[in-house]
């Protein structure tokens, strides 16, 4: 199998839906572009915490959305989602013991919030970005794109001349990744991940004819909790 080896920066950033919908993508020919996309549009907003949520019945936008804040907001956006199938069962227990427990605070600090909440929250950038794209209204629903990114650099040595053929080293990496970004706060937040994957290549050529000397993978994973 022939080694093809195109030397260069090359980047693809994209904008996914929570079922892989490409909303948005831009080739990039620097790392400066990629890293300020990156950094502009990369900010997930931060959830609401748990206390918060025992105080004030956060959505009020919908009759059920209200149902849910007012009488189990910690079981709906804490205690459920724990992984540990024990913890979770013994957490939600405990949670809608506290929520029924707490429920008058909350409908009496319910005008509150329904005042709170008719001011607007700013809106992401990332809206803006897909605005007129066809799987606008699923992202509102959803409230959480992922933001994806394929980066590739390939370099060349200056070639030497040996004997009539043409020597070359070459290096090729290759960073793919992926951020989930919440689009609004929310209760209890949405559990971020970030993934990153790097591959390292290096290669021996004769009159373009490449050679895999080394390769190395490497992958992290990262979980943030908005609160």
């Amino acid at each position: 199998m022939s080694i093809t080896l195109t030397p260069g920066y090359r980047a693809n950033v994209q904008l996914r839906d929570t079922s892989n919908n490409v909303l948005y993508q831009c080739n990039y020919a620097t790392d400066e572009q990629v890293k300020e996309f990156i950094g502009r549009y990369a900010n997930s907003r931060d959830g609401y915490s748990l206390l918060q949520g025992v105080v004030f019945p956060l959505r009020t936008d919908t009759f059920k959305n209200y149902a849910e804040d007012l009488f189990l907001p910690t079981f709906i956006h804490h205690a459920s989602k724990t992984n540990n199938f024990v913890l979770r069962i013994l957490s939600s227990i405990v949670a809608i013991a506290f929520d029924v427990i707490t429920i008058p605070i909350r409908i009496i600090t319910t005008p509150f919030q329904l005042h709170r909440n008719n001011i607007p929250e700013e809106k992401h950038p990332i809206l803006n970005l897909i605005q007129n794209d066809q799987h606008l209204q699923k992202v509102i629903e959803d409230n959480s794109v992922n933001l994806c990114y394929e980066v590739q650099n390939v370099q060349l040595t200056n070639p030497r001349y040996e004997s009539g053929n043409t020597f070359q080293n070459a290096t090729k990496s290759l960073i793919k990744g992926s951020i989930q970004i919440a689009l609004k706060h929310l209760p209890g937040g949405i559990k971020g991940q970030s993934q990153e994957e790097e591959e390292r290549s290096s290669y021996l050529g004769m009159n373009r004819d490449w050679v895999l000397e080394n390769y190395s993978k490497n992958s992290s994973s990262h979980y943030s909790f908005a609160c």
